[in-house]
């Protein structure tokens, strides 16, 4: 996934929706994309954690998450994933 269209019809995996870098910065960045997180995304799945956003994404539970990046550094950091199994989602625009 490359672009916030892309997510039209996926399971999107985010810590919270009350969430500022979870969610609340990306509804704005999808609307002016022409995406709307409430409706487009084909499910939106609440973990309540930022790794478990990861896990789930890993674990085929969803198909993107949202998270902090430095969180994808400090699990890689510690031996918990290898980043390469990841794309960084700087490309969303």
């Amino acid at each position: 996934m490359k672009t916030y269209a892309d997510l039209c019809g996926k399971r999107l995996a985010v810590p919270d929706i009350h969430a500022f870098g979870g969610w609340q910065v990306h509804l704005r960045e999808a609307r002016a994309a022409g995406l709307d997180l409430t409706r487009d995304p084909g499910q939106v799945i609440e973990l309540q954690a930022q790794d478990k956003v990861v896990e789930s994404v890993l674990a085929g539970q969803a198909d993107a998450g949202f998270v902090r990046s430095d969180l994808i550094e400090s699990m890689a950091a510690a031996g918990k994933l290898d980043p390469a199994q990841l794309r960084a989602g700087q490309e969303l625009k």
